[in-house]
């Protein structure tokens, strides 16, 4: 692998899901691996005892490391795969390159810089923004840092999310800064801190720190032994400023890649949105047939992502319960809820009622966006089954979850099949049933799907749960179009969803083939 040929994948690799990200993973692997610059066989080594005692107090871990899968201080490193390092290129801790955790002196008046978290960039070539304190103010109860010195979070999340920098213009050239950092004052003429940064970037650290998380969730942080101890391979030191400037410069190219990307998604997302208005706009089912053909002949430009397919999923919806998926005979009335569906309500069995056989109970958490999960599943005894059998459902059923009835992929409502039988109806879980021949079941199941519903609903709350009640559904209205009609809707329906899932499938399949692909590649190059 040379660096053309990374550049060169780099277009293809971007396009991938979390491709950027994953490329700005495998340039900082590559540049503490040395692949991506060449070495010079006359540049003086790592490993120069006599340089390195003159200029610092580093130690030598060894060309091949501390013994397999060890560092200086016998424990774990994540650099196993790297024993066999380059020429000129040998291992040190982390602790044995400059002084971690360093203390500064300063007039208690100095005017100094001062770093909360919320100034530490994620961005590797960034600097930080620099506050301004009095030293008396800030030298006790907080961390010591100096222009030069390299900083990075301990604590999660912003750990994994790379907050950290070089620090540099501070007043005076001293700070503090917050408690959350692990700090390194590096000895210059041995290694850069810039350097250091791409090192302490790298994912392989960064697992391995997350491997040391000490602390209670979400507050867990990673070890000072591990921060001291790790295994960094380092090259000679006009290697390492060949690596720096040469990851800034992939770096750059990936902005522009970035960039490139977000604004051709943004002309992407613009068109398809206005496709789908048009659609949505539609004034009656001949206007519907115009603006489908259009958004059918450019669905591979409009839809890039199996997520892209839920609006055009809702567009239908609204659609069909507004009268203009099919052409109508005569205007349809609007009708309350209550004068045309009856629900049933579910029971609150007890939960010392459940065993470990019996009949399985519906409850909310088994109710997905148009699927029911038994995963999570409870059942109670036959005998208890017999005695509330009035709270059984039948195949056809639909359930609606009236506690939490929205997630992220819609709102919670299914259908009973007949492998979910037998089954019981559990509080908080409602089942609408048509008390008239005038209502098709897969009609109103329909408009419970469609944005109509979805949208007219206010989720309160009940003992800090959004909650929706039988009550508030039985005052909605709804289009009552004739049964004839309702089961032409519900087939329209039933087709272009059918064309909505096969978009979905293929649009999965390609995405986890050019993950892999991508993946694939990354490895290639980091071999």
């Amino acid at each position: 692998m040379t660096p053309a040929e990374l550049i060169a994948a780099f277009d293809v690799l971007a396009d991938a899901p979390d491709g950027v990200k994953r490329l700005r993973e495998l340039v900082l692997s590559l540049a503490v691996r040395g692949k991506l610059v060449e070495q010079d066989p006359a540049e003086e080594p790592a490993s120069n005892a006599t340089s390195v005692q003159r200029h610092g107090s580093a130690k030598r871990v060894g060309s091949k490391g501390p013994g397999a899968g060890e560092t200086a201080g016998g424990g774990p490193h994540p650099f196993d795969t790297a024993n066999d390092l380059l020429p000129g290129w040998c291992r040190y801790s982390l602790d044995t390159l400059g002084t971690v955790g360093p203390r500064n002196k300063a007039p208690d008046a100095a005017v100094v810089g001062f770093l909360p978290m919320a100034n530490l960039p994620t961005d590797l070539r960034a600097t930080p923004q620099v506050d301004t304190r009095i030293w008396s103010d800030v030298k006790k109860g907080y961390t010591h840092v100096a222009d030069g010195d390299v900083v990075i979070a301990k604590i999660t999340p912003c750990f994994q999310n790379g907050k950290g920098c070089v620090v540099s213009g501070l007043p005076s050239g001293i700070g503090a800064a917050t408690t959350e950092l692990h700090v390194l004052r590096p000895s210059l003429a041995v290694v850069l801190p810039n350097y250091l940064l791409i090192f302490l970037r790298t994912p392989d650290f960064v697992a391995g720190g997350v491997a040391t998380f000490t602390g209670t969730a979400g507050q867990q942080r990673v070890s000072t032994d591990y921060f001291r101890g790790v295994s960094v391979p380092l090259p000679p030191l006009a290697e390492q400023h060949r690596i720096v400037a040469r990851v800034d410069e992939l770096m750059d190219l990936l902005d522009q890649l970035e960039a490139a990307r977000t604004a051709r998604d943004e002309v992407r997302r613009a068109a398809r949105d206005a496709a789908l208005a048009a659609l949505r706009d539609a004034p009656d089912a001949e206007a519907v047939e115009v603006a489908w053909g259009r958004v059918s002949d450019a669905m591979d430009e409009l839809f890039v992502e199996p997520e892209d397919v839920e609006p055009l999923r809702q567009a239908v919806l609204g659609l069909a319960v507004r009268g203009r998926l099919v052409p109508s005979v005569t205007e349809s009335p609007r009708v309350k809820v209550r004068e045309v569906v009856e629900f049933l309500n579910g029971y609150a069995f007890k939960s010392e009622w459940y065993s470990p056989s019996g009949v399985r109970v519906v409850r909310n958490q088994n109710i997905g966006h148009g699927n029911v999960d038994w995963r999570q599943g409870k059942m109670v005894p036959e005998r208890v089954a017999a005695e509330f059998h009035r709270f059984a459902l039948y195949d056809g059923d639909i359930v609606l979850s009236l506690d939490r009835p929205i997630i992220s992929t819609g709102l919670k409502v299914a259908r009973i099949r007949s492998h979910d039988l037998p089954c019981l109806l559990l509080q908080r879980v409602a089942c609408p049933r048509a008390t008239t021949g005038e209502l098709v079941a897969d009609y109103f199941y329909t408009w419970l799907q469609s944005p109509e519903f979805s949208c007219a609903i206010d989720p309160g709350r009940s003992n800090g749960v959004p909650h929706i009640s039988t009550r508030s559904i039985e005052d909605m209205e709804l289009r009552l179009p004739s049964v004839v009609e309702q089961h032409c809707i519900v087939s329209k329906v039933e087709a272009l969803m059918a064309i909505c899932d096969t978009l979905v499938s293929r649009l999965t399949v390609a995405r986890d083939l050019h993950s892999q692909f991508s993946a694939a590649a990354g490895h290639r190059f980091d071999v």
